[in-house]
């Protein structure tokens, strides 16, 4: 799926044209703490991968199922990638790590407009020394 494209690394797709102008994402935050899942608009989005993709290089992931019913496509992923900026205030570990996510999504007229992801974010921030 192309939107999960958007998080590897060489990451060629653009945004616009697969995520509506009208695109809310249902995360839980890959660059802060909180475990509530907040709703971003399209720039916001676009800001949260930017942030993610100065820290993070090597972005690789693997498809592991795929299902879709209707306008709605369900992938699970897991993804790997080397920490190397300062991330969350904390410099570089260098580290590749791996971690899970199942992302929903909703299409209307060949555009994502709504995504729902959870993840492993407990093992990303365990895996990066962030959790003792």
């Amino acid at each position: 799926m192309q939107a999960i494209g958007l998080w590897m690394s060489g990451n060629k797709v653009d945004p616009d044209t697969i995520l509506s102008p009208n695109y809310v994402n249902n995360l839980d935050s890959a660059t802060t703490t909180s475990a509530a899942p907040q709703k971003r608009d399209l720039q916001e989005f676009k800001a949260e991968v930017a942030k993610f993709h100065n820290a993070f290089k090597d972005v690789k992931t693997i498809n592991t199922m795929q299902v879709a019913e209707g306008d709605l496509v369900s992938t699970h992923v897991t993804v790997s990638a080397q920490h190397v900026g300062s991330f969350m205030g904390e410099p570089p570990t260098n580290k590749t790590i791996t971690w899970d996510s199942v992302e929903f999504v909703r299409i209307k007229d060949g555009k994502i407009v709504e995504a729902w992801v959870t993840w492993d974010k407990y093992g990303f921030l365990k895996q990066l020394g962030l959790l003792k």
